[in-house]
């Protein structure tokens, strides 16, 4: 079954699901079952969702964050409209399309739907407060990495900017949404720009499941970049993963080798990448089967990744749970056809 075949069939099984169900009650039901399976495992503080919902009626909400045309932005706000149009309601509440750059499509983008625009333009903060030089943190060849001074002082430059930005959003998008999409968004976040609660996503155009020998991502890198290295090393298939979000509050966050949890990968293209496989992974959190299916382990375990030499190498995160299975690391949601059968069998569809 193609990507695109999968994408349809995640549309199909949503719409089954909230035909019948609200959140809500979606979330009930799996603590229940992830109390049960906690025991089995040996898991004694067990799994908490993505997200806590406080009665019958509570939804989360999300923003799209991006730096540039929005694409993905826009596909991920067009699946949600869709869903929305069929059954009456959306089970995530899209809230604002957000931008750190004037030239992006993110004004646009939320005409289209119909949502609030807010930009913060990085280059014109820059001016006003006259920063000068370099705010680059990662990415450095061997013998040009600035020193820890220099870098601290780019973080705090950063850090800065992301507090101007928390507070537009907090006077112009009343408060900060539960959830932020990352879709095309060029810079790192600080802990100055969201709250301790929000959950942020972002999908990234290549394999995260294939690591080096100490753990860092193999394939990391900005937009084709990682991509092509992937081409250089001899794939010939190509994903999208999923990925959680941190931030980065100290010079020590910037040399920790972590990724972030992993929450689903695309099925795979075969002899080039396809923007087909972010959509598949954006329908999931458009449709609210991330959102509500998804949950985590309260406390890290050692998680199983692979070196490109196909050898085990364990990462410290929490463990990833999908309705009624635990799928992290190298066993990520979205490997098989199988792991869309997840939702309808766990609500009893």
């Amino acid at each position: 079954m193609s990507t695109k075949e999968q994408l349809q069939r995640i549309e199909h099984v949503a719409n089954r699901v909230w035909d019948k169900f609200t959140p809500y009650q979606v979330q009930e039901q799996l603590l229940s079952l992830w109390d049960d399976l906690s025991d089995q495992v040996g898991l004694a503080k067990g799994f908490e969702p993505l997200y806590r919902l406080s009665d019958e009626d509570s939804k989360i909400s999300c923003a799209i964050l991006g730096s540039g045309g929005f694409s993905t932005g826009r596909e991920e706000l067009a699946r949600a409209a869709a869903l929305e149009n069929k059954l009456g309601f959306s089970p995530v509440s899209y809230s604002a399309v957000i931008s750190n750059r004037e030239r992006s499509d993110a004004l646009t983008v939320a005409d289209e739907f119909g949502l609030p625009g807010l930009v913060v333009d990085y280059t014109e903060w820059r001016k006003k407060n006259d920063v000068s030089g370099s705010t680059k943190l990662f990415g450095f060849a061997a013998d040009e990495a600035p020193t820890r001074a220099e870098l601290e002082d780019r973080l705090k430059i950063k850090k800065a900017y992301d507090s101007e930005l928390h507070a537009a959003m907090e006077a112009e998008l009343n408060g900060i949404p539960e959830s932020i999409s990352l879709r095309g968004y060029d810079f790192i976040l600080t802990d100055k720009l969201f709250s301790a609660d929000t959950e942020v996503d972002n999908t990234h155009p290549a394999s995260l499941i294939i690591r080096e020998d100490d753990g860092e991502p193999a394939y990391a890198g900005w937009q084709e970049s990682a991509y092509n290295k992937m081409v250089e090393d001899g794939f010939t298939s190509f994903q999208t993963t999923l990925i959680r979000v941190g931030w980065i509050g100290s010079y020590d966050d910037l040399t920790e080798v972590d990724a972030g949890e992993m929450l689903a990968i695309s099925p795979g293209n075969q002899g080039q990448y396809d923007k087909v496989e972010d959509h598949y992974l954006l329908t999931l959190k458009a449709t609210g089967l991330l959102p509500y299916f998804w949950g985590l382990s309260k406390e890290p375990a050692d998680i199983q990744y692979l070196t490109k030499n196909n050898k085990v190498v364990n990462i410290r995160q929490r463990q990833v749970i999908v309705g009624d299975k635990i799928l992290s690391g190298r066993n990520v949601f979205g490997q098989t056809i199988e792991d869309l059968d997840i939702f309808l069998r766990v609500m009893k569809i």
